[in-house]
């Protein structure tokens, strides 16, 4: 008796189900012996193990959109969230520190309301903030205190007519809407947004906002018993804010009009950089967040739930929870795009997580600490490629390898965040017309941050040599104008420095000059900077995030 050869469950692709159909053709039909490629039943058996290929690799795809970790697409992503309870944030807003003036104080009380539009007069297309609260230009003053704004307009618009139905939902028609700025009204009747509708009672006027796997936003209304149905023919009217993203990240100053009309002149500028603006999260962003977040369960009791629940506020791309003394936990934030969190951003942060931490935690929001570094060296380029071309896509790269989504934060006693000289050599030699690169600095750029300051001297800018190592350095001043040295190394330095003429260590590790301000210093006043090897791998702490800093590389060979 002939044995039908056994079914191969693994054999899923085009050469192996080829292979497979190749073999039964002897159990099946004898007589059939020429198994050339050019012979037609092969022909046959290729096109349907073609067939084959492409069934399974559907099949694979669908089966794959299932799982959170395997998901590819987009609208699988969501519609995976959303049964964790856990939304992709939407498109997310700059958010700034401005400050109010006018020319001449006035006899009464500027009230500079919330909502107060203002925008910069160097960018086009125009883009329009709005102050996050009220602030005033009191009597006999010239300038308003500091108030948050964020990047966007607010709208008023219809979004339809009630039909006295169940469960009525009405989408929103624009997508790059604030989602945390939805506001509902029926019958020009503010109704209060819950998590759903099912928590509300026969009488509660209350609506729900759902995602759908195509990101449309929709308000949805419950069934008179869990929520009340509006009255048919009632008007369902929204207010809203509307953002343009990435677009309104810009620098100190650029703020600089107001549009809001105050029948006087009304001066405004923004003290701190409008960060935090950026498209609609990223599945893989999404998908990293997701876990910590489920886990969290909308409670802040551990440094991972600090984390997660930071991660959720819009404007936030990467959270670093830490204690910070008894009972008091530090949150460190870097917004999207990178750069300074705003205090807006900050205050955002803290009043999340007020609402949801251990009542006996203290809970600070601070702005994550960059670590810029300096590359040197020269890169050699293959004789067939083009020098100005491999040029560019290695400083692409280097800026790719040291974007904020795919940098993080540094952890005590791991490798995490750190900048390694080998994930440099590789980044720089992977990139195609590369022959090979000669590092001749890697190092972080020493940072002063003041830990005591009574005067207001500055520090120039800090060289170091071949004899710096990795420590930390303190700077104590001992009069108002003397001052010693310390590394964790290099220990207490003999000679001290004075203000105004340059200081080296006694073994010429560091050399900077302090250069006096208008406001003398005091004996006691203190600084801290950190140092590392000029060439080697950079170690970040646990509340930094590296950044690309000066980048000097010589590209030698090549076509020109």
């Amino acid at each position: 008796m002939t044995l039908i050869p056994k079914i191969d469950y693994t054999s899923r692709d085009f050469v192996a189900i080829r292979d497979d159909l190749v073999k039964s053709v002897p159990f099946f039909t004898p007589e059939w012996t020429d198994l050339n490629p050019n012979d037609f039943g092969v022909v046959l058996i290729e096109v349907f193990s073609g067939m084959g290929d492409m069934l399974n690799w559907y099949g694979d795809r669908l089966a794959n959109e299932n799982f959170l970790d395997t998901a590819i697409s987009r609208q699988s992503v969501i519609r995976l969230l959303n049964y964790i309870g856990v939304d992709i944030k939407g498109v997310q807003a700059a958010q700034a520190d401005v400050i109010f003036s006018i020319d001449t104080p006035l006899g009464y009380d500027l009230n500079i309301p919330a909502g107060t539009q203002i925008q910069s007069s160097t960018t086009n297309p125009t883009i329009l903030f709005e102050t996050d609260e009220d602030t005033v230009i009191s009597t006999g003053q010239t300038q308003s205190g500091t108030v948050g704004v964020t990047e966007g307009e607010t709208l008023n618009v219809s979004i339809g007519t009630s039909d006295g139905s169940s469960f009525q939902s009405f989408q929103f028609s624009q997508s790059n809407i604030l989602e945390d700025s939805i506001q509902v009204f029926v019958d020009a009747i503010l109704w209060e947004l819950y998590e759903t509708v099912l928590l509300g009672g026969p009488d509660s006027q209350v609506w729900q906002l759902d995602k759908k796997p195509d990101e449309t936003l929709h308000a949805t209304f419950g069934d008179n018993t869990n929520g009340k149905i509006p009255a048919a023919t009632a008007a369902i009217t929204s207010e809203y804010r509307i953002s343009q993203g990435a677009l309104g990240n810009m620098g100190i100053g650029l703020i600089d009009t107001v549009v809001t009309s105050f029948g006087v002149t009304v001066n405004v500028t923004n003290t701190t950089a409008a960060t935090g603006g950026g498209p609609a999260e990223s599945e893989s962003a999404a998908k990293d967040r997701a876990p910590i977040t489920f886990l969290a369960q909308d409670r802040a009791v551990g440094l991972t739930d600090y984390e997660a629940i930071t991660l959720g506020v819009n404007g936030v791309a990467k959270a670093q929870a830490v204690v910070d003394g008894v009972a008091r936990i530090a949150v460190y934030v870097a917004p999207v795009g990178g750069g300074d969190a705003s205090q807006a951003l900050l205050d955002d942060v803290e009043d999340e997580l007020d609402a949801k931490k251990v009542a006996t935690d203290g809970v600070v929001a601070r702005s994550a600490n960059y670590v810029s570094i300096s590359i040197d060296g020269d890169v050699r380029v293959l004789p067939t490629y083009r020098n100005e071309r491999v040029k560019t896509d290695v400083l692409d790269t280097l800026d790719d390898f040291f974007a904020l989504e795919n940098r993080d934060f540094g952890e005590a006693d791991s490798v995490k965040g750190d900048v390694r000289i080998s994930d440099v050599f590789a980044a720089i030699e992977n990139v195609n017309g590369v022959d090979f690169v000669e590092l001749d600095i890697l190092t972080m750029v020493p940072e002063v941050k003041w830990i005591i300051q009574t005067g207001d001297a500055t520090f120039g800018a800090i060289s170091i040599s071949a004899t710096t190592v990795a420590e930390i350095w303190t700077v104590t001043f001992v009069s108002s104008t003397e001052f010693s040295v310390r590394g964790t190394v290099s220990g207490i330095q003999l000679n001290n420095g004075t203000l105004g003429s340059g200081y080296t260590s006694d073994n010429g590790e560091v050399s900077f000059t302090v250069t006096a301000g208008g406001s003398p210093m005091a004996a006691g006043d203190k600084a801290q900077f950190r140092t590392s090897p000029v060439l080697g791998s950079v170690d970040i702490l646990e509340t930094e995030i590296a950044e690309v800093g000066n980048i000097a590389l010589t590209f030698s060979g090549g076509v020109s």
